[in-house]
């Protein structure tokens, strides 16, 4: 009887690990994809800064440098 119990109460435990490692992948793929979007708007503004500036060599910006400076 308590070897019984013993079992059902590890089977739970791996289920709930089974969904809870469930759950962070998906986390991880939802992060993975914000941080594609967030590179990706970086590139677009530093491409339009540039051109802003006319890709002159002399005012060529990085918006990366930019911001940390101002921090």
């Amino acid at each position: 009887m308590v070897l019984t119990a013993t079992v059902l109460l590890h089977v739970h435990q791996y289920s709930q690990l089974e969904q809870d490692m469930k759950q962070l992948l998906d986390m991880k793929e939802e992060l993975e994809t914000e941080r594609d979007t967030y590179k990706s708007k970086y590139n677009r503004l530093n491409k339009e800064v540039n051109f802003i500036m006319r890709g002159d060599e002399k005012h060529v910006v990085d918006i990366d440098a930019l911001i940390m400076e101002n921090k």
